[in-house]
């Protein structure tokens, strides 16, 4: 049986992708709390990003807070 050169390309190419898709997703992936403020730094040396980071905090917070009505 005859393989031709450009399935075996395709071949590689899928192999190294998949490699190197799992070697990424052995990694120990954090994400930081964007919407979590540190206050110390609000309060003495508040900024645009900082207001508007506690800004959608406050909001999403209050959102999540607040009971939804049954109709």
């Amino acid at each position: 049986m005859h393989i031709s050169s450009k399935t075996r390309r395709r071949t590689a190419c899928l192999t190294m992708l998949a490699a190197a898709l799992g070697a990424g997703a052995c990694k120990d992936i954090e994400v930081p709390d964007y919407n979590r403020v540190p206050i110390p730094e609000l309060v003495n040396a508040p900024n645009r990003t900082l207001v508007d980071a506690a800004t959608v905090g406050l909001v999403h917070n209050s959102r999540r807070d607040t009971p939804t009505a049954c109709a």
